[in-house]
């Protein structure tokens, strides 16, 4: 049995979890889904993992006062959601919160703050 579409999955996120911004859902789902295919993952997560992951992030965003999406807010969310989803391959040094982090800036862009010349990044959480 094989997952869904990144289209069914999104429509499912969009049903079970809140409301959010479609862009920002799609994306989420799409660091999801990269998690089934990374050479350090042994199993990736699965749609279960996006739908907590918005609710963790919007609801964060409210406790913090801040702005949704938020790209500090996405990264706790995803971190909280998926690195217990995860396996990491037998042969990896890597933890899970490691490889989360770098799906997160593959999908989401690089931290501004790691940049280094203190430009806006590509995408937003």
């Amino acid at each position: 049995m094989d997952y869904q579409t990144a289209e069914a999955e999104c429509q499912i996120v969009r049903l079970r979890s809140v409301s959010c911004e479609d862009r920002w859902r799609s994306s989420i789902v799409g660091l999801v889904r990269a998690t089934r295919s990374h050479p350090d993952i042994r199993v990736g997560s699965s749609v279960r993992g996006a739908i907590d992951l918005v609710g963790l992030a919007v609801e964060l965003a409210k406790l913090r006062k801040v702005p949704h999406p938020d790209r500090c807010v996405g990264l706790d969310a995803a971190l909280v959601a998926l690195s217990g989803r995860i396996r990491i391959q037998e042969s990896s040094s890597r933890s899970p919160e490691d490889v989360v982090r770098e799906l997160y800036c593959d999908v989401f862009g690089p931290d501004p703050e790691d940049q280094g010349d203190g430009g806006d990044s590509p995408g937003e959480a």
